[in-house]
């Protein structure tokens, strides 16, 4: 059984109310599937840039008439002020993409938040670097200690340690992200 989902258009296709009434449609079901106890939520994650966060939830808000509980969570502060309660209580939850690297000056809140909760080890940066882009025409996988290739086809300059750099990051993410689902919060 298939859960979740990804949607990506064109500007002005339609995105965001195709995805306001997938959620409406099957709002009483993900409601009756919440475990407050156990802290598992049926929540809608929305991952939108900084820009559209508030225009998302004007969306929701016109084309739902409020129906839908939403929570707006814009920082780490944001995130470590609500409860499970809040979050299994919500329909949908907002959060602007950069929230994963957003910095204080000399740590990253979000990911020490994360490796904290999860009892997992530090999260690098991630990389500032394109090492995953991959040329609109090309299709495929990154391979650990493939051969440089051209810029155009591995998308940085055939360095591999920015593609190992990218590799430690998502495992160290990934890892967190397993420790955490293992958990309970109450």
């Amino acid at each position: 059984k298939l859960r979740g989902g990804v949607l990506g258009d064109a500007i002005g296709s339609g995105k965001t109310v195709v995805t306001i009434a997938l959620i409406l449609a099957g709002v009483d079901k993900a409601r009756a599937s919440r475990d407050f106890e156990s802290g598992r939520s049926s929540a809608t994650l929305i991952v939108v840039p900084p820009s559209l966060v508030r225009q998302w939830d004007d969306e929701r808000k016109k084309f739902t008439r409020d129906k839908l509980k939403c929570i707006i969570i814009d920082s780490t502060a944001t995130l470590t002020k609500r409860s499970v309660k809040d979050l299994c209580s919500a329909d949908v939850v907002i959060v602007p993409a950069s929230i994963l690297e957003e910095s204080d000056g000399k740590k990253r809140p979000y990911t020490v938040h994360l490796s904290r909760k999860a009892g997992a080890g530090t999260i690098p940066p991630a990389p500032a670097t394109y090492s995953q882009r991959e040329a609109p025409s090309i299709e495929g996988k990154w391979v650990r200690n493939m051969a440089p290739g051209p810029t155009l086809y591995v998308g940085n300059d055939g360095k591999q340690t920015k593609r190992d750099e990218q590799a430690y990051y998502g495992h160290c993410y990934a890892e967190a992200i397993a420790n955490l689902r293992s958990k309970k919060f109450a």
